[in-house]
């Protein structure tokens, strides 16, 4: 048998439910395992795995026009309980989803390696991690939105490339792009309990509450990430981007922070984003003041007229006793420069 992935029927009718409610698809698991399916069985009729080995994550997910397109993954050490399943053959996979109406999860899509079955190794700390990515292209109405609640799995340069310029392509794409690096003594018990209760800030004043937080880990980073239970999400506020994880982490996170809005102004086309005030280190926005004029080109000008109608009568007589020379002042000058005499007296 070849690889191949079907929606079930389950699957379709699933979707069906989606376009005649208008509510959105929402993918909230994946699973991978080892089972075969035997000869002149439809895909669409596999409502569960023939047998189940263990979670799997999603990659890449975009949805453009009426196809979606979706990469079922599994990692031998993401997340970290994947490291103490032994040695398996991966030969099938299945994709769950919310259904609408009920709001169960059912089977959304089941696939099969065939005969093209892939042994996945034991984890081993002393190798690099095994990924192994199966795409599909679904075809779903361009009217149904489409979310993705499962556990996000790793990206590939492209893959991200390709997201954030989806993510991005309304709202006036990065702001700002900010290094980071984040000490074992930066992490601390948020004393809020829950799956990700160890916190830490990136701290910089261009951060907004409204800005979408992008974080990408440099690579010696990614295995600790993983190490310590990372949340794979990060949320703004007036000033920082908070991080999560489920242990603290004893060796230092560093990577980049992309800042997401919309810029404002005759290029950005209107948003949330506010351009900073300009100060003497900082270049910004400025505004036009008593005494400056401005066409619609951006062109600036002195208005003489209103200049002085701010500046009272003794500061006027201050100015004029200070910058215009006196008949006297005019004679030395002109017999200083061209010989006594030259002035006429």
């Amino acid at each position: 048998m070849d690889y191949g992935f079907k929606p079930t029927t389950n699957g379709r009718e699933l979707l069906a439910a989606c376009a005649a409610t208008g509510k959105g698809l929402d993918i909230s698991r994946v699973a991978v395992g080892s089972g075969t399916v035997p000869e002149g069985v439809d895909l669409a009729d596999v409502h569960a795995l023939y047998q189940y080995v263990a979670d799997g994550t999603v990659g890449q997910r975009t949805h453009e026009d009426d196809r979606l397109y979706l990469t079922v993954q599994y990692s031998n050490a993401d997340p970290v309980e994947h490291r103490a399943l032994p040695s398996f053959i991966l030969a099938e996979f299945m994709v769950y989803a919310i259904h609408p109406e009920t709001g169960e999860e059912t089977d959304l899509i089941y696939g099969t390696l065939g005969s093209y079955l892939q042994p996945v190794p034991a984890y081993n700390a002393a190798f690099p991690a095994s990924v192994f990515s199966f795409p599909m292209t679904i075809i779903v109405s361009d009217e149904i939105e489409v979310t993705v609640s499962a556990t996000a799995g790793l990206i590939t340069y492209d893959d991200l490339d390709e997201a954030v310029k989806d993510a991005t392509k309304d709202t006036g794409g990065i702001v700002k792009t900010i290094e980071f690096s984040l000490e074992p003594t930066d992490w601390q018990d948020s004393g809020e309990g829950g799956s990700y209760p160890i916190i830490a800030d990136i701290v910089h004043e261009d951060i907004a509450a409204k800005h979408v937080p992008d974080v990408v880990l440099d690579e010696e980073s990614q295995d600790s990430a993983v190490t310590f239970g990372m949340c794979a999400s990060a949320r703004s506020y007036t000033g920082y981007v908070r991080l999560r994880a489920k242990q603290l982490p004893t060796v230092a996170i560093s990577g980049v922070l992309y800042l997401i809005g919309k810029a404002t102004g005759s290029g950005g086309g209107g948003g949330d984003y506010e351009l900073p005030t300009a100060t003497a280190t900082r270049l910004g926005g400025v505004k036009i003041g008593s005494g400056l004029t401005y066409k619609t080109d951006g062109t600036t000008s002195v208005d003489g007229s209103a200049v002085a109608e701010d500046i009272t009568d003794d500061v006027k007589d201050a100015i004029l006793d200070e910058a215009v020379a006196t008949d006297t002042e005019t004679d030395e000058m002109i017999d200083d420069v061209f010989g006594d005499g030259a002035s006429g007296e």
